[in-house]
């Protein structure tokens, strides 16, 4: 049997897996642009002002088991939506 991936609202218990989450993406962002300033000493930070911004309402996580695996985040402006983050791990 294999392990099922389950969708739900973010939590604020989620807050350090998220951040680790947006740490992975900044570095493959780096990586993919060949640009080491991207997110400065603390990408962890710019997760924490997204998450102000959009608000938990607009944050949704996968898990298997225990385990946060993705996050998925929704911009709404005015009759715009973007998505953003996307991170799966």
């Amino acid at each position: 049997m294999s392990d099922v991936v389950v969708i739900r609202n973010y939590r604020p218990k989620d807050l350090e897996s998220c951040r680790s989450l947006w740490r992975e993406l900044t570095q493959w962002h780096r990586l993919l642009y060949d640009d080491a300033s991207i997110g400065g000493k603390h990408p962890e930070k710019f997760f924490d002002k997204h998450l102000a911004r959009v608000g938990k309402d607009h944050l949704w996580v996968a898990v298997i088991n225990t385990n946060i695996i993705g996050l998925i985040g929704l911009i709404l402006d005015g009759e715009e939506a973007e998505i953003e983050p996307l991170i799966v791990s």
